[in-house]
């Protein structure tokens, strides 16, 4: 991994704000409204992965059509 403080920090956003704030809140079970905006801040986090998945492959791709090309 090139970054790994940066994984990590999105990781932690990850788990903390998923887990962590169920935990913090003690939410039932059956809430489905307030489920959604508990974990808000993990779809962020979970969005940034995406994100960074995504140019890492398109980087990955572009690399392969250049040493292609040369």
């Amino acid at each position: 991994m090139k970054d790994w403080k940066r994984a990590l920090a999105i990781f932690l956003l990850f788990f903390i704000t998923g887990y962590g704030i169920l935990l913090y809140v003690n939410q039932p079970n059956p809430q489905p409204r307030e489920r959604d905006y508990s974990y808000v801040g993990s779809f962020f986090a979970f969005a940034l992965w995406i994100g960074i998945g995504m140019a890492a492959l398109f980087e990955w791709i572009s690399e392969a059509f250049r040493k292609r090309k040369a």
